[in-house]
Parts: C-alpha cells; sequence; structure tokens
C-alpha cells in the first residue's frame, strides 16, 4: 500500500516516469554507480582541491569575494605577532592501492586535439589500518609559541565600499565547512583564513542577520580549534536561538531573516525615550544653562550610545537606512566600510518563513551543539531605567523550548502522504507598534493584510522537513530520535523512487530548492542513519553515482539552471507583492506599511543582490554529501 502511495506522490507532481528502467552501459564507468569507498574519496579530494585553488587565486583567501571597487589596491604589509600552542592528535593511517580508472584526456596538438576516454592507473586511498600521532600547532592567544607573520595593507575607496550579496558570508562559510568535511584540517591556512575574515567581520560590523549566514557561519566556525572562532560560534548559534518566529501561523519556524523582533522592539522604544529625554534635557541647558541640565543630558546621551550598541548584537542592519537599492552601508573603527543585503522583511511589521531556513538553523544548532556551543538560553541586555533593580529588556530563550518548539511544529507541517511543503508562511509583526520612528509603522497603522503566497509540496522541501527533524533528533538526544525517525523513514522511501524514476536530465527543473539537485542530495546524505538499511543503501548509490558522474574536470560541480540566492518564501512573495521603488528612499513616499519585498526580480540589482556562485555552492553541496557516505560507509 505505501508503495502504491508513494509512487502517486510522484506522479500528483507532474514528473516524467521512466517506465522501462534505463539500461546501464557496462563500458560506461561515468554512469556506473560506485563500487567502492576509494571513488568517492577521490571525488572528494578533486573537489577540495578546486575550492583551495579558488581561494588562493584571491588576495584575501575568499572562496567567493565581495564585489571590490576598481579602486581598492594593496599598498604594503604588515607584520603582527600570532601565539600557537601544541597539540597532539592521532590522525588515521590509511593503506593505498594502485587502481584503474577512465579519465578524459585530450590527444592531438592543441588546434586539432579532441577529448577521449582512456584507462589511467592512480593511487587511490583505501581503508583506514591504524592511526599516528601528530604535533600540530592551533592558534591560541595564550599559547607559547609566537611567530611574526605578515599580513596585506588595502587602500579603500570610501565611496565604493567591498558589496556582499545576500548570503555570500554564509556561502564562503559553507565551502569552508566543506573543506573540513572532506578531511582538511581546521587549521589548514585556506580554511583558517576564511573563518578569520568571517570572525572579523562579525566582530566589527555585528553578527549578519540572514539566516543562511548566520547558520553556516555557525557550522564552520564550530569546527575550528581557535577559541576565537568558537566563542564566535556561540554567539551566532544564540542569535539563531533568538530568530526563531514564537508566534503565529509561523511559530516553531525560521525565516530568511533571523532577528528577535521582540527584543529590537524594546530596544528601539527605549531609544526613543532617551532620544526624547536627551533633546529635552539639551533645551532646558541652552535655556538655564544650568550644570545638572547638561549632566542629564551627557548621561542621556551615554545611555542612548549603550543602547545602539545593544541594537547592534540584534542587527547587524535593519536599525540602519537604505543605501541604494536593497543594500545597507555599515560602518566601523575596526574595518574598512562594506555595503550588505538588507534584511528579507520589513521586519518593523511584516515576517515571513520558510522550511529551508529552518532545515538551516536547526542543521547548524545540531553541528555546534556537538562542539557544546549552544548557549543553554540567550543572553539579554539589561534595562536600568526603572526604580527598580534592573532587568532584561525581554525574557531570554531557553534552547530546550526552541527545540521542542520546532520539533512540534516542523512534524506537524509533514503532509500525509509523507512530503513536506515549503513551508512558505508571511505573517503581521506588532511588535514595533507603539513606535514613532519605525518606517512604514504609527500607533494608528493597522497591521497589514497579506495576500496569500504559493506553498508548493517538492521533493527538496521533502527533504528539508526530514533533514530538520534529523538535527533535532540530534540536538535532543535518543529520546528525540525516537519520536522522529518513523518520519524520516517515510521520506527516505520516498526519496529513493523519485530518484530512480526522475531522468537525470530532468533533475532540477522540478525538484524545488535553490541548488537543484544538490541542496536536496545534502540533506538526504545527512538523514541516512535514520532510514531503514536497505533503502539507505540505494540512496547512498543513488546519490554517489549522480555526483561522480557530474563532477567536472577541474574538480567542481557546476550549477543547473537558476543561480539566484532567493529563499522559497521571498520568491513566493515577490509573486504577489511589490518591490521597493528605486528612489523610494530619496522620495520618502513608499508606503512601508503595505506588504513588500526590499527588491523584486524586475529590478536591474536584483541579480547583483541576489546571485550565488555557479561552482562554489554546489562544490560544497556535492563534497558535503560524499563525506557524509563515505563516513556511513566506513562505519
Amino acid at each position: 500500500m505505501r508503495a502504491k502511495l508513494i509512487l502517486c506522490v510522484i506522479l500528483a507532481f507532474g514528473f516524467q516516469v521512466i517506465t522501462t528502467p534505463t539500461a546501464l552501459n557496462a563500458d560506461d564507468e561515468a554512469t556506473t554507480p560506485a563500487q567502492n569507498i576509494n571513488e568517492l574519496q577521490d571525488a572528494i579530494e578533486r573537489g577540495a582541491e578546486y575550492l583551495r585553488a579558488l581561494a588562493e587565486e584571491d588576495d584575501e583567501g575568499w572562496f567567493y569575494p565581495p564585489r571590490r571597487s576598481m579602486n581598492r589596491r594593496r599598498v604594503g604589509e604588515r607584520t603582527v605577532e600570532v601565539r600557537y600552542r601544541r597539540e597532539t592528535v592521532e590522525r588515521p593511517v590509511y593503506e593505498y592501492n594502485n587502481v584503474e580508472v577512465y579519465r578524459n584526456v585530450k590527444v592531438g596538438d592543441s588546434i586539432d586535439a579532441v577529448t577521449v576516454r582512456q584507462k589511467v592507473t592512480e593511487r587511490r586511498r583505501g581503508r583506514q589500518i591504524g592511526t599516528r600521532q601528530e604535533e600540530r600547532m592551533v592558534r591560541d592567544p595564550e599559547g607559547s609559541v609566537v611567530r611574526q607573520e605578515t599580513r596585506p595593507i588595502w587602500e579603500h575607496d570610501v565611496e565604493a565600499p567591498d558589496e556582499w550579496r545576500a548570503g555570500q558570508f554564509g556561502q564562503n562559510a559553507m565551502a569552508a565547512y566543506s573543506m573540513i568535511r572532506a578531511g582538511i584540517d581546521p587549521s589548514d591556512s585556506v580554511v583558517i583564513t576564511v573563518l578569520d575574515n568571517l570572525t572579523t567581520l562579525y566582530e566589527s560590523f555585528g553578527l549578519p542577520d540572514w539566516t543562511w549566514d548566520l547558520a553556516w557561519s555557525a557550522v564552520a566556525l564550530s569546527m575550528s580549534h581557535d577559541n576565537r572562532h568558537r566563542d564566535m560560534a556561540k554567539k551566532l548559534t544564540g542569535k539563531l536561538l533568538d530568530g526563531q518566529i514564537a508566534s503565529g501561523p509561523a511559530a516553531g519556524f525560521w525565516g530568511p531573516t533571523s532577528i528577535n523582533t521582540e527584543l529590537l522592539a524594546a530596544l528601539w522604544l527605549r531609544r526613543e525615550q532617551l532620544g526624547e529625554q536627551l533633546i529635552n534635557a539639551r533645551a532646558r541647558f541652552e535655556e538655564r544653562g544650568r550644570r545638572s541640565d547638561e549632566e542629564e543630558a551627557e548621561r542621556a546621551q551615554n545611555a542612548v550610545g549603550e543602547i545602539l550598541a545593544e541594537m547592534q548584537k540584534v542587527t547587524m542592519t535593519a536599525h540602519l537606512p537604505m543605501r541604494g537599492v536593497g543594500r545597507v552601508r555599515l560602518n566601523s573603527d575596526m574595518a574598512p566600510s562594506i555595503d550588505v543585503a538588507m534584511p528579507a522583511d520589513h521586519i518593523f511589521n511584516q515576517q515571513s518563513a520558510d522550511l529551508e531556513s529552518t532545515a538551516a538553523a536547526l542543521l547548524a544548532l545540531a553541528i555546534a551543539g556537538k562542539q557544546e556551543l549552544v548557549p543553554m538560553e540567550t543572553e539579554r541586555p539589561l534595562d536600568k531605567s526603572g526604580r527598580l533593580a534592573a532587568r532584561p529588556f525581554t525574557p531570554p530563550v531557553r534552547a530546550g523550548n526552541v527545540l521542542s518548539a520546532a520539533m512540534q511544529n516542523v512534524s506537524r507541517a509533514q503532509n500525509p502522504n509523507g512530503m513536506w511543503a515549503e513551508g512558505n508562511i508571511i505573517q503581521p509583526v506588532t511588535a514595533f507598534r507603539d513606535a514613532k520612528s519605525a518606517p512604514g509603522v504609527t500607533p494608528q497603522t493597522r497591521a497589514p493584510r497579506f495576500p496569500d503566497i504559493e506553498n508548493p509540496a517538492t521533493f527538496t522541501a521533502t527533504s528539508q522537513g526530514a533533514a530538520a527533524l534529523q538535527s533535532i533528533g540530534t540536538l535532543g538526544g535518543p529520546g528525540a530520535m525516537a519520536q522522529v525517525q518513523q518520519r524520516i523513514g517515510f521520506a527516505g522511501e520516498i526519496a529513493l523512487p523519485w530518484l530512480r524514476e526522475l531522468q537525470k536530465a530532468e533533475y532540477g527543473a522540478n525538484i524545488g530548492g535553490r541548488m537543484p539537485p544538490f541542496e536536496a542530495f545534502s540533506h538526504i546524505a545527512g538523514f541516512l542513519p535514520a532510514v531503514e538499511k536497505e533503502t539507505a543503501n540505494a540512496l547512498r548509490e543513488e546519490i554517489s553515482s549522480y555526483l561522480l558522474a557530474e563532477q567536472t574536470g577541474d574538480g567542481s560541480w557546476r550549477a543547473r539552471g537558476n543561480t539566484d540566492f532567493v529563499p522559497t518564501s521571498y520568491r513566493a512573495r515577490m509573486e504577489v507583492m511589490p518591490g521597493l521603488p528605486r528612489n523610494a528612499r530619496a522620495r520618502r513616499d513608499f508606503d512601508y506599511s503595505q506588504p513588500h519585498v526590499p527588491v523584486d526580480k524586475e529590478d536591474g540589482h536584483f541579480a547583483r543582490i541576489f546571485r550565488m556562485h555557479r561552482h562554489v555552492t554546489p562544490t560544497a553541496y556535492a563534497l558535503i554529501s560524499l563525506a557524509e557516505i563515505a563516513e556511513q560507509l566506513q562505519n
């Protein structure tokens, strides 16, 4: 009965079903399913080397660098003192074998060269046969080993700072994590440079507001041996806990924007009160010239500065004015200014949610949780305005409550046929209703009425739902896993015939997600331990054979079709909501209280803000998938 139901699910969504299985050509190694771990390890190593080459080509070591001004130039170097500690670790020892494989080889002169398949002998890593001790240097501010290292000095055009696209921090973090999963040590120069860069950015400008950036940055930094990185990872997971939506239809989910609106609203209102006190105190001082009025103005000025510093911990961008289309400029005394994409939501009166953001947040919490880098409860600034003892502006969020809400609502969102919809939701935010300076909000403004947005059930969404439950089970322990395992297993049964029946050429056409099929593959690979053994083995074979066949000669994987970094909820909103006009800030007549998106697909700046890297992101997804499968096979 269940097999019939699964097949009906596939047919119901209009996918092409192959009634006669396609026979595999025994001589075509490119499409033959992986038979042993060696092929996977080879693909993983080649993919990691591709990412390494990209980072080494960039002056600052990014896999996917920002859009830089043409006037930016390197003007010198500076020497910094870096401390390390010695650490002894156990390293695996593998046996190596010579194996014959087929490769694409160019034959002939450069003009008349043709590519042919030739059998070549390569040395491949095999099974682990033991361990050996290895001493490594780990960065530690208190370490006893001191090294002098050089850093470049850049001259930046203050009027044209680096531009960062939506999700670009996260794409760099994801690539770094994929290299770690591929077996590269977190202390490797390429990996640690990216982790350093991300940490410096967040120390300078605050934690990112896009859930994708938060989640993947937390994942990558939590794998580091460097305490500075690990401390930052814990701050990122704290903001993720705070970013879970607490009420309304989207309760228990995350959206593309991770901002605690209740906390930001409380700080916003306090800033307005202090601002009024400051203005009044200055007016009295100008009128009467009393020292007491001047001191009151100074106290109010200092208090405003403290509140602004707390607001920067809650949001990187939402408290700042838009500069240009969909962008915000960030300034800091610690680093040159940068432009970043504004949040996906006008969080003063509206917020969105979707399953892909929820799956990313829970994955980050699960991975960082293994490293004990998820706080039990979030930090809160104290409100000292009352006559009684100082108290938190809002109650802290407890990790256990976040996990419980996520389990309840993600489980409830699974359809009776075992699939999940994308979870696209848009709902009002009312926390700022008493604010006087929040754009689009006044005490008289009614909450906007939102149109219905599309919320289809897709293959990728189903993989995200099951992966979210897998992360919850990992975080919550055996008891939590027991509660979700059956639901995950049902998703695995759906995934198998889907992969078998879809023609390879059709991958990405109808399965949903931002980066099909790579995104879905990484989710499936992660929840395979909760799937029945025979089904899990078949899924590993399907995924690995596809990825091995699709890897290009330079070791990368390439995206198919659209490569815009657009969350499903944002894409659904664009279909029925207007975008901000290009001159909205100058005109000051755009009605921010109406449902809208920061930038719509018709705007010429859309690709400039939302474009993903066509090679980095799918390569990172593929490496994570293959490394997960290889680890499962070895165990």
